[in-house]
């Protein structure tokens, strides 16, 4: 039979309180790492479909159009910003 704990409160509140620590340490990292790993250049975006009306495009207007638009990869798509917007 297992003997009820005699710690006193102090330290019960103290070894509680590194046990939190450690596990949002721990979630910070699991976090942080993924975070790094969707930024990776593996994930950039190679290639993009344009589907609807397009008669009146063409590849070079839509190139010239889109590609100064676009940053970041396939999990992180960061918008460019333009002077007068914020």
């Amino acid at each position: 039979m297992k003997q009820p704990s005699t710690w006193p409160m102090d330290i019960r509140l103290m070894n509680a309180t590194a046990a939190l620590l450690l596990w949002l340490g721990l979630a910070l990292l699991l976090v942080s790492s993924l975070g790094w790993l969707m930024r990776l250049p593996a994930f950039g975006l190679r290639a993009i479909t344009v589907e609807g009306d397009v008669q009146h495009h063409n590849a070079v207007t839509l190139r010239a159009n889109v590609m100064p638009q676009l940053r970041g990869t396939f999990f992180h798509h960061r918008p460019a910003t333009h002077a007068g917007r914020l």
